[in-house]
């Protein structure tokens, strides 16, 4: 069966609406990865995933929850934060999916590194 790596930003919006495709695949036997943030552990491991935490290498992303509230109305803040964690998350994700040799990725529409990683 195949590896599939999912990527999505910590957002209800954007993990929720995956995690019925994850449940699939792995109902059907794939191997499902799924590179998130530490708040969303339980949903994608009870979707039947294996969980792979961002926070090591992108801190950026676990936001205060002060900060977090800005980020849908403070466009400055939003990307900043996008592009610092794409900046964090670029070689040390290329480096684990050159191991892993996944063979399909998913990408969220905001988790736009997860195409840098794709291409590589």
């Amino acid at each position: 069966m195949a590896t599939i790596v999912f990527f999505s930003i910590p957002a209800q919006g954007h993990t929720n609406p995956t995690l019925g495709v994850v449940r699939e695949l792995t109902a059907r036997g794939h191997r499902v990865i799924y590179d998130s943030f530490e708040g969303f552990r339980e949903k994608i491991e009870a979707a039947g995933a294996e969980f792979v935490g961002c926070e090591r290498f992108a801190p950026t992303m676990g936001l205060t929850r002060q900060a977090g509230a800005r980020v849908g109305s403070d466009l400055a803040l939003s990307t900043r934060v996008l592009v610092d964690t794409i900046l964090a998350l670029d070689e040390p994700v290329c480096r684990e999916m050159e191991k892993l040799r996944p063979d399909c990725i998913v990408g969220d529409s905001m988790a736009v590194w997860a195409k840098t990683v794709a291409q590589r």
